[in-house]
This record gives C-alpha cells, structure tokens and sequence, in this order.
C-alpha cells in the first residue's frame, strides 16, 4: 500500500461534519484537515505556521493528499475558522482510533498502565463569563480545563475530556474511562480523583486503580500510615520491592516500595473501598543530589489499589505501576508545554483550542512512532530534534502517521 492509498483509507475512515455554508466553500474538508494534522505532525502549532508549512509543501503534499487541489493556497484565516468550527467530539475519535491501533500493535509491555491527569494550558486569553461587571478581573474567566488518559506504557495519548463549570476532575475522569474496555490495564490518578465513583467507573470497565492517599481522605490515610507503622504487621504479611539505583539529572535515586492487604484495615474505615480494594501500598523515594553532595528529604507516598495482593510479585507491580504514572508529566505535559509551546498558545475561541491542544497531542503520538525508528541510528533523538526532520520531509510525516493509524511499514 503505497502512502496516498494509506491516507485516503484514513479520510474515507474519518466522520467530520462539514458546517461550512455551501456556496462559500473553497478548499474541501477532508483534504484540508488532513494537510493540517500533516503540517501539525511536522511541528506547526498555530494557523498561521500551518498555513506557511502548507504553502511551502505543497507540491509534496498535493502527491499524497489525494483532493489536495487549491488547498495550497489557503489562509491561515481559513484555518483558524476551519478549526473553530469542526466538532471536537469528532476530531478526537481520530486520535483515540489512532492511540488503539498503537497500543494493539506493541507487545513492549505486560504492564499496561493508563495515567488520568487533568490541565489547563496557562497563557491563553479567557473571554469573561456574561454579566461579569469587571471583565479585566481573571477570576472571572472560564478556564480550559481538561482530563487527559495517558498510555504510560507505550507514551501515547488516548483521549482528552472537558472539566465543564461547576464540577470537579473526578466527573470528566469516569466519562473518559467510559470511553473504553481497560481489560488488563492499571488506571493510576493523583489524590484529587480517589473516589469510589472514579474506582467503580474503572472497575465497571475490567480494569483495576493504583490511587494515590492524601489528607483530602484523612482518616482513610492515617489509618493506611498507621498500618505501615505497625512493626508486627509488616513483619507478618509485608511484602517489599526495591529499585536498582537510578542516576540522572544530577540526581541519584532509590525507591522502596511495601505491600500490604487492604484487609489489615479497619472495616468502619475501609467503607465501600472493601467491595475491591485489595491491596495498600507505601512508597518512598530517597534522594541525593550529587551536585551539592546532598540528601535531600525523602517523599513518602501511599496508594490503594484493587490490584490481587496474593499476587507473589504484588510489589514489584506497585514499584512499577507508581513509577510509570509520572510520565504524564514527564513524557506529555512538560513536552507539550517546553517543546510545542502549549502553554504560549494564546486564543480566545473555545472550541480552536480545544482542536488545537488534540492536534498537539496527535502531533506528539506521531513524532513518538518516528522515534522509535530514529533511535536505532542515534539513540540520544528527541522530540525537538524530529520536529525539524519531518519538517523538511513531508514524505516521512505522512509515512509516520500512516504507520501509526494503519501499521504501514516505514523506515528511518
């Protein structure tokens, strides 16, 4: 299949609805969004980067865009409004379809962690609510808050949902587990979205939680720190897992991690987390910075998780499923925010930044696939460094992105 078959299989496989009147239209949707994702994929991350990106390309992109026509003369007006109007709940169908075909082909991982992390990029400009009497005031601004589900496994993006006004994280969290089967997968959240309505939504879908305890669940966490402080206890059933040195960023670390079963808790305390709870975990990361020859504090953190403690290798699990929830941060927010400039985005229409912050997050997906290839030449490539490749060579953009929606073979 040669890449202009690959990418017509792929816009005959896209639902978007046109809401463009008739008589106006110009440049055709299909072509036009998909020379958009393309000039997104080769690190434009606004209208008007796309607009130059597709300007200067296109003749390549005209020999695997099929429909391309006037399209390489668009505006990046044209795809500012082209972007306001398509309906977001469509466009990502095109990157959890993309996302599913990736986590389907790898056979990396055993352990298939999903992260839920929810954001708000920082520097777009809010419109103010209506009736506000003071607009210039920013506490009265609707801000674009969003759930992302991550695939730590395999550093991809799944899916993005809205946290709508007036309600917490939590919500937009079990309409993103709704979203899918988690048959084999651990769905890890920070403290803010331990609640039994997050664990059931994760339940319900054949998945199991790893969910972090803070003080906002007060005396469900006294009661899991008094159990890891009982000596008798960790001296009976604990079972321990420790991580091998780790050194970088002028760091070195170690990590400790002990099981314990949920059953060593207080029935009155435990509640409904009883019905499938099974297991706690304590986790604590020693530190040293080698810079200034010191020990820095050590951070303590627990977890309950419905994970089977009878499990022989239950801690192990806990090490790694804990450790591989920070690549939200790590491995997608921050490259968001420092390598495609999210959080410099500045727009005010809703729905533009909505499709924008999914394009980035398709962009990132694909730039993770060349990756791969990439770093059998030079194992050192980032994603900074991949953005300016496939800026250059249309034709390997697009192979990538085939090669991530469809398996097409490709090579670096």
């Amino acid at each position: 299949m040669t890449v202009k078959q690959a990418i017509e299989q792929m816009m005959d496989s896209v639902n978007v609805t046109d809401l463009r009147v008739g008589g106006r239209v110009t440049y055709p949707l299909l072509p036009t969004l998909f020379s958009i994702i393309i000039a997104w994929c080769a690190g434009c991350n606004s209208a008007l980067a796309a607009a130059d990106f597709i300007h200067l390309q296109k003749d390549q992109l005209a020999k695997f865009i099929p429909g391309f026509g006037p399209c390489g003369n668009i505006s990046h007006d044209t795809i500012l409004r082209l972007l306001k109007l398509i309906r977001f709940s469509e466009l990502q169908q095109f990157l959890i379809d993309f996302a599913t075909k990736i986590a389907e082909s790898s056979d990396k991982n055993d352990l298939q962690v999903l992260a839920m992390d929810g954001k708000t990029p920082c520097s777009i400009i809010y419109e103010p609510k209506e009736g506000q009497k003071s607009p210039q005031d920013r506490r009265t601004y609707e801000h674009q808050y969003y759930v992302t589900l991550y695939d730590c496994s395999n550093k991809m993006d799944i899916a993005q949902e809205d946290v709508y006004a007036k309600e917490y994280e939590n919500k937009a969290c079990i309409r993103l587990c709704s979203l899918f089967s988690l048959d084999g997968c651990v769905v890890t959240c920070d403290a803010l979205n331990t609640t039994r309505a997050v664990a059931k939504a994760i339940i319900s879908q054949g998945g199991d939680y790893c969910l972090a305890v803070k003080d906002n669940k007060k005396k469900l966490a006294n009661e899991i720190k008094a159990s890891f402080e009982n000596a008798e206890l960790l001296d009976d059933q604990a079972i321990y897992s420790e991580s091998p040195v780790e050194l970088g960023h002028g760091r070195v670390e170690n990590r400790i991690v002990i099981a314990l079963p949920a059953s060593c808790i207080k029935a009155r305390i435990l509640g409904e987390w009883a019905e499938d709870a099974r297991t706690i975990f304590f986790a604590r990361t020693c530190s040293h910075d080698k810079k200034y020859n010191l020990d820095k504090e050590h951070i303590v953190r627990y977890y309950i998780s419905s994970l089977d403690f009878d499990d022989p290798k239950i801690a192990e699990y806990g090490r790694q499923v804990i450790r591989m929830h920070w690549a939200c941060e790590n491995s997608l927010h921050y490259v968001l925010d420092v390598t495609y400039g999210q959080d410099m985005m500045r727009a005010k229409n809703r729905n533009y930044v909505r499709n924008a912050l999914l394009l980035n997050k398709i962009a990132l997906n694909t730039s993770r696939v060349a990756q791969e290839d990439y770093r059998k030449i030079d194992s050192q490539i980032s994603i900074r460094r991949l953005k300016r490749i496939m800026f250059a060579k249309v034709d390997l953009t697009c192979r990538y992105l085939c090669k991530a929606i469809l398996n097409l073979p490709s090579e670096a």
